[in-house]
């Protein structure tokens, strides 16, 4: 003898999907499933283990939303306060952005500088 299906509360969901660390909305599910009599498919088949749906409900969420697990860009480490440069280095600096040309030792400066390296 099988078990009949018994759609799931809207609770029931919702602490299944805080288990289980999923992101879409409880609500949102339920009101899904119920709008198709909770079936599932291409075929429309009864549900017979709502939380299957819930994976499969989540993998689509994600397909929505392809930036769910961007980690922010980090903040760049180069220094840029030219105030505090060393005199030397703020003239090769504005030698630099003035077009002109630099030796590739004083670029090695100035980038040891903003990584952090003393010059």
């Amino acid at each position: 003898m099988t078990k009949r299906f018994t759609p799931p509360t809207e609770a029931e969901v919702a602490a299944y999907v805080a288990e289980k660390g999923y992101h879409f909305s409880p609500t949102d599910f339920v009101e899904y499933y119920a709008s198709v009599e909770w079936k599932v498919g291409k075929a429309l088949k009864p549900m017979a283990i709502w939380r299957s749906a819930c994976w499969t409900f989540e993998s689509n969420w994600r397909g929505r939303h392809p930036n769910w697990n961007a980690a922010p860009k980090p903040a760049s480490k180069a220094r840029t306060d030219w105030e505090n440069a060393p005199e030397p280095l703020r003239e090769i600096r504005f030698r630099w952005a003035r077009g002109e040309r630099i030796t590739d030792e004083e670029f090695g400066q100035i980038m040891n500088w903003m990584d952090g390296k003393e010059a």
